[in-house]
This record gives C-alpha cells, structure tokens and sequence, in this order.
C-alpha cells in the first residue's frame, strides 16, 4: 500500500494535467476560428463542459487525497512516487494522447523512452524499504565485534 496511495495521487494529478491541457487546446482552437468568434460555437460543445467538469471533481479530489495521503505517509517516502507517476502520466499522455510523437526522430522517441525508464526505475527503488547500501552498511554492522568496554 505505500506505493499504491502515492502512485494513484499523482495519477490522480495527471489527469487533472490532462484534462487542463484539453480544456487549453479547445480553447484555443476556439479563438483560432474565424467565421465565428469566441464564445460562439465552441461555448455550447458538450465536449468543452464535460472536460470542464472532469477537471473541477479531479482537482477537488486531488486536494482530498492530498492531505489523505501525506498524512498517512512521510513526504519523503510518498513524494518520489507521485512526482515519478506525474511525470511518467505527462509523458505518456503527450505521446499517446496529444501526438506530441509526430513531431520527433526516431533518436528522440529513443531518448523519450529512456528517460521514462529511468524515472520509473527510481519509482520503484524510492519503493523499496531500504536501499541496497542501506542493507550493506547493516550487514557491515553486524559483522563488526563489538569494542570491549573499559
């Protein structure tokens, strides 16, 4: 459960990015048209309501599951796990959803989907209870005889 609680923050505020970036480009491709102005066509959409709407009632529960969150879990080991889901959420979202892939090589994809490795790779080593050098420096610990006392 410590990295489920994290993890569905930050995807709760990934879709809180998403549907904000929606609502941006409608809005823009709004004021874009010519033959009608601005709130013309674009202000009766249902589309435009619906993501208004999806972007109010995820925002409101990423405040409660904010404070849910972070006061069930220390900031150190909750925060590493939402910002490394917000960002995997914001990658795969541009490249998936809003066809940022269109407009990169092959070398950028490439590089995309490193960079995607690596935060998910530290994703789950912020995971773990203990880090590989933590547990070393124990057993080095342990291993030591203890100094005689005086």
């Amino acid at each position: 459960m410590a990295i489920v609680y994290p993890a569905s923050l930050g995807l709760l505020e990934g879709v809180t990015q998403l549907t904000m970036k929606g609502i941006m480009g409608m809005g823009s491709l709004c004021f874009q048209a010519e033959p009608r102005p601005w709130p013309g066509p674009c202000y009766e959409l249902p589309t435009l309501w619906l993501f208004v709407a999806v972007f109010a009632l995820v925002g409101v529960m990423t405040v409660i599951w904010l404070k849910i969150v972070y006061t069930r879990y220390e900031t150190t080991e909750a925060l590493p796990i939402e910002y490394g889901t917000v960002h995997a959420c914001s990658v795969l979202a541009g490249f998936l959803v809003f066809r940022e892939r269109d407009y990169m090589d092959a070398q950028m994809r490439i590089m995309t989907f490193i960079g995607l490795a690596v935060v998910i790779f530290g994703v789950g080593l912020s995971s773990c209870r203990t880090l590989p050098c933590e547990r070393r420096a124990k057993q080095a610990r342990r291993v030591r005889p203890a100094a005689p006392s005086p």
